[in-house]
């Protein structure tokens, strides 16, 4: 199904959660919730991915075009100013900057959260052509992609394709959950106590395999603890927010939460900016860091004024757009989710 035709109401609540549980999680929370949010958060947007993927039918140069204008041009984009940036606050050289923007050795610059875009364009494609060109291949790769990640998930490499493994395979894995919840998930007969019931099971799974097992486990920093127990946590804690949204009302069609899920691109790319602002000025009045100082209601109240603030510049950035084709297709490269422009 083509995402882009029928969006599908508590996903798009989802995502909004998903992103929320990213910029809590990136403003020091108390640590047992971080390592909660860090045990599912990202597994969870790549198994979103693969369970919206459309391949176009199969015409890999229109695939590649909406994945490049989607993903790869915002990446290029904030990742550009991000370099720039680094370059005038942190006195970066040329070489520096150059090494940050190309991944050349696996780190990202200090807007970190601009690797999920890079990333998630890779992962698509190279998804697209394995389901294109290998009879089966998504079911045939998932050993494969485990064991790699385990052997390679620690060891920085360039354009990060140390971490490809674990993203593609919760891609796959969404990818296969779609076609079971196509036949299945729309059952409205299913006793919703019962599901709610084995939810709560599965959410001691996450708690004992991502918190009591495992260490605050960390994407960019390819630091996974232990892998099998990582993996458990990541697929309980994906499994369990999927049923809440899904079956219960008040989270699967909550309109906020839907908003932030349609423009969670833009959401995630320049939240760092904000922290960054937050933490010079804070600096500056109280000598203190307030981005990395521990508090819960701190991160809390941060992470809404932070997504208040981006949502605002996403409706300013719609109106701009509005105007013409030109100003939208300006606006959507930085990755806002532009409304189509009357003719």
């Amino acid at each position: 199904m083509d995402s882009s035709i029928k969006r599908i109401e508590w996903v798009d609540a989802l995502k909004g959660f998903g992103i929320f549980c990213v910029t809590l999680g990136h403003l020091s929370c108390n640590y047992l919730l971080e390592t909660h949010i860090y045990s599912f958060h990202m597994f969870l947007f790549f198994f979103i991915s693969g369970f919206l993927h459309n391949n176009s039918q199969g015409d890999f140069k229109k695939y590649m075009a909406k994945k490049t204008k989607a993903l790869l041009i915002p990446f290029l984009l904030w990742n550009f100013l991000s370099c720039l940036a680094g370059a005038v606050l942190f006195k970066n050289t040329i070489t520096e900057s150059v090494r940050l923007f190309f991944f050349l050795d696996g780190e990202v610059c200090w807007n970190a959260t601009i690797w999920f875009l890079q990333q998630l364009f890779m992962v698509s494609v190279v998804f697209f052509l394995v389901e294109k060109y290998i009879p089966h291949g998504k079911y045939l790769i998932i050993p494969v992609l485990f064991v790699l990640w385990m052997l390679v998930s620690g060891n920085n490499i360039f354009l990060k394709l140390n971490i490809l493994p674990v993203c593609l395979l919760f891609y796959t894995l969404g990818n296969i959950f779609r076609q079971f919840y196509d036949k299945h998930g729309e059952n409205t007969s299913v006793n919703k106590l019962h599901i709610i019931s084995a939810a709560v099971l599965i959410l001691f799974a996450n708690i004992l395999f991502g918190i009591v097992l495992n260490k605050r486990i960390s994407f960019t920093g390819a630091d996974f603890g232990n892998i099998i127990y990582c993996s458990i946590a990541a697929v309980s804690g994906i499994t369990f927010y999927f049923i809440v949204f899904r079956y219960i009302r008040f989270f699967g069609t909550n309109k906020v939460l839907s908003y932030l899920g349609k423009n969670s691109l833009i959401i995630m790319a320049t939240q760092y900016l904000f922290f960054r602002l937050y933490d010079i000025v804070s600096n500056r009045l109280f000598s203190i860091g307030i981005w990395h100082y521990r508090s819960t209601v701190k991160a809390f109240v941060i992470s809404v004024i932070t997504i208040l603030l981006i949502c605002a510049i996403i409706e300013v950035m719609k109106k701009i757009g509005a105007k013409s084709r030109g100003l939208k297709n300006l606006c959507s490269w930085f990755g806002v989710n532009m409304p189509k422009v009357n003719e």
